[in-house]
């Protein structure tokens, strides 16, 4: 038993893009059944309760429909994604066959039409946006995000080899440096460009004062969901957690990591703050730019922190097993299944 303390803040404003909440909503739960992404009546149900959509007007509250759509369907395929890893036994307990199957979404992304070899109903899905992206975002843009998604692909098999050899995590330091990849966060924080229409130029993403915002911001999402995920990692057996590394650094009882966890988080938002105060001077037009990209960071750490108080994807009850986390789970990942699109 643990309680998550008041202590626990934001300190951002929340700024929603409360139009398109319901059609945003109701775009992607078509979307996820159109690609056999989702099609269980337990499944849907889950889908519905964790409030994707809502998730995607709340971190991006200035995009317009179409790309909002678009990054909160990516969101949706990056979650479901997620499920497969963290609640099947068969996949997380062998590094090599998820190494495998993460390598061919690579290959979707390396091609110039979905390759047969890759062909199943997540790389479909996957190429239908990647597509899409591609046909709105320049090549810098293209480049960086292809990285940052092969970096959190790399970062789940570490983590898988790591659960099979019960490595732990030696510091807060060597754990926050997995998590970014991890929590596919660098992977949305892609999006603001999209939303925004806009692309920053290397020399500001390679600024080590840049580089410091986007790892705090990072760490402070991930902490976040750490705190708020925990019940339902206990119910999988999921250690690679914030709280269980301070519980086994400093011998907490669990409610002591808890409240450790929220300092963490609570700290990087002041260390936010001031790294936007002391970013690099780029220039009169481009520092405008970089305002714009820093106050949407702003708007993505208050939009996931408030939805993950109302997202019905935390939430397990009493009677809840893993066998019953495992019940929702769609085959995917399965290559012999015979997909049509519907």
């Amino acid at each position: 038993n643990f309680e998550i303390p008041k202590s626990l803040e934001c300190d951002f404003p929340l700024r929603s893009n409360n139009q398109y909440k319901s059609e945003v909503e109701k775009h992607c739960l078509e979307w996820v059944m159109q690609f056999g992404l989702v099609t269980k009546k337990e499944a849907i149900e889950r889908f519905k309760s964790s409030k994707f959509g809502v998730f995607g007007c709340y971190v991006y509250p200035n995009a317009p429909f179409d790309r909002l759509c678009l990054v909160t369907n990516f969101m949706s395929w990056l979650f479901l994604l997620d499920d497969q890893i963290d609640n099947k036994n068969d996949l997380i307990d062998k590094p090599e066959k998820l190494k495998s199957i993460l390598d061919g979404f690579l290959l979707v992304i390396d091609s110039d039409h979905c390759p047969d070899s890759a062909k199943c109903p997540a790389a479909l899905a996957l190429w239908d946006l990647w597509s899409k992206m591609k046909s709105i975002t320049g090549r810098n843009w293209q480049l960086r995000f292809r990285t940052s998604l092969a970096n959190y692909f790399s970062s789940y098999y570490i983590h898988s080899r790591n659960c099979v050899s019960m490595k732990t995590h030696e510091s807060v330091d060597d754990y926050a440096k997995l998590r970014r990849n991890t929590g596919a966060v660098q992977v949305t924080f892609n999006f603001i460009e999209i939303t925004l229409n806009i692309e920053l130029p290397d020399k500001v993403y390679d600024d080590p004062s840049f580089q410091c915002l986007m790892d705090n911001c990072n760490d402070h999402a991930c902490f976040i969901n750490d705190i708020y995920s925990l019940r339902k990692e206990l119910l999988v057996g999921d250690t690679d957690n914030l709280i269980f590394v301070l519980k086994n650094l400093s011998n907490y009882s669990l409610q002591e990591a808890v409240n450790d966890a929220v300092k963490l988080a609570n700290q990087r938002v002041i260390q936010i703050r001031e790294n936007i105060s002391n970013l690099s001077d780029f220039g009169t037009e481009m520092n405008k730019t970089v305002n714009m990209y820093s106050e949407a960071l702003i708007d993505w750490l208050a939009g996931s922190f408030y939805w993950h108080q109302i997202s019905g994807r935390y939430a397990v009850g009493d009677h809840a097993t893993r066998k019953y986390m495992e019940s929702y789970l769609e085959p995917i990942l399965a290559h012999d299944k015979k997909h049509l699109i519907r």
